[in-house]
């Protein structure tokens, strides 16, 4: 993602939020206050900047960590994914 300007930390903080609350629910209003930033520009800025919406790139990110946990896994598939992060946020 290609950040630079006035908006660059605003978008390094989502992301950096992002990352260390990926295994619970996500909140984009209290994403957008942790930003110093609205929501409508959160949205904004991010999909220009990166683009992909906020919640794509949320999902993306889960799924993807999901598909870690079930290729290191010794569990089977279900209990992976009802052990591991994907069903604390999905499974709800």
């Amino acid at each position: 993602m290609g950040m630079n300007g006035k908006n660059a930390y605003p978008l390094k903080w989502a992301i950096d939020y992002i990352e260390e609350h990926l295994n619970e629910p996500i909140q984009l209003e209290e994403l957008a206050k942790t930003c110093y930033i609205s929501l409508m520009q959160l949205y904004r800025e991010f999909q220009r900047t990166s683009g992909h919406s906020i919640k794509d790139y949320i999902r993306k990110r889960r799924i993807s960590n999901a598909c870690i946990e079930i290729k290191y896994s010794p569990l089977p598939i279900t209990g992976t994914l009802t052990a591991g992060s994907f069903c604390a946020v999905y499974c709800g």
